[in-house]
């Protein structure tokens, strides 16, 4: 992977489809989106993995989808708080409330090929844009996928956080974290649990698990925050803070690294008790509205992550959708 200055002017002169408003195609119907993508998502009114086991590529999780079922209905069952304490600002950057697209790559492959990577980036990078939050990029195998986050960072001028996939190259890592440096980005991270990502194994990604001295060297490498992603229980999470972890995200990845996880929401009252004065939590597991997104809060979330409706919103009505899904768990 390089990066150079003629990275920055990625747009519209290197990808038609995609202009400083979004995306130049024409609003799909749901009848063309279902066709379209078919065979990686059911598009269901309500996402909770009954209908998609062990759909990947695409969107569904691990085996039997038990721990992509588990975080949606567990989380549903979670008391409903009448009123939750929401930041304004994430790592001294001030935003509209505390909500953030996850991040979420492999949209050619997992999307039914609707939309290309670059496309989705921007798609949901825009809408966060529009709505005052932080964007969340992601990695891949192919440098491509990394690079897509970046270019959609660069060209709507927005400050973003970028979650590295663990390689077992640390000189892959460090050479990702200095382009999300060039790029302005606002925080780096990484998914750990993502070694074992069926995308990223069938295509035999040279990942390691990491190491707590494996995560300080990793977190030494940069001045800016550094969050782990895939965090779910207290001993991975004081090995993290321990390291030097600015953030951490309670996390079972949707579901589609490991089906015998829990439910993000019964592990979360737990490490947030015990973690939540020393470091920035955040939740990421089974948010489809506002109600879950405010258990999540009340349970101790300092932020709160979703994916799947930012995926199904861009599918439906591009970037605008995912804007629209964001005001909607937001309740703004």
């Amino acid at each position: 992977m390089h990066f150079s200055d003629a990275d920055s002017h990625v747009g519209t002169d290197r990808d038609p489809s995609v202009t400083e408003k979004g995306c130049s195609r024409a609003a799909p119907t749901t009848d063309d989106v279902a066709g379209r993508y078919r065979g990686t998502c059911h598009l269901c009114d309500y996402c909770d993995g009954c209908a998609c086991p062990g759909l990947i590529p695409g969107m569904g999780g691990a085996g039997s989808n038990r721990a992509f079922c588990a975080n949606v209905r567990a989380l549903a069952m979670f008391p409903e708080p009448e009123m939750v304490f929401e930041r304004a600002e994430f790592f001294g950057f001030p935003v509209a409330g505390p909500f953030f697209p996850a991040p979420v790559t492999g949209a050619e492959e997992n999307f039914g090929g609707y939309l290309s990577n670059y496309e989705y980036a921007f798609m949901v990078g825009k809408a966060a844009k529009d709505c005052g939050v932080i964007c969340f990029f992601g990695d891949g195998f192919e440098d491509e996928k990394f690079l897509s986050g970046i270019h959609a960072a660069i060209q709507l001028g927005i400050r973003a956080c970028f979650i590295i996939k663990p390689w077992a190259d640390h000189e892959k890592i460090m050479l990702r974290i200095m382009v999300a440096e060039r790029s302005g980005a606002l925080a780096v991270g990484c998914d750990v649990d993502s070694v074992s990502l069926p995308t990223m194994t069938r295509k035999n990604a040279s990942m390691s698990k990491k190491t707590p001295s494996d995560l300080a060297a990793m977190i030494r490498m940069t001045k800016l925050p550094f969050i782990v992603k895939g965090i779910m229980t207290d001993v991975q999470a004081d090995q993290a803070i321990t390291a030097g972890a600015a953030g951490i995200v309670v996390s079972n990845h949707g579901g589609r690294v490991d089906d015998d996880l829990p439910a993000v929401i019964d592990v979360l009252p737990g490490i947030a008790e015990r973690f939540g004065k020393k470091t920035v939590i955040i939740a990421d597991g089974g948010v489809r509205d506002n109600a879950g997104y405010r258990r999540m809060l009340s349970a101790g979330a300092h932020f709160v992550m979703a994916g799947r409706p930012m995926v199904h919103g861009a599918m439906l009505r591009g970037s605008a959708g995912v804007a629209e899904r964001i005001r909607m768990i937001c309740n703004r």
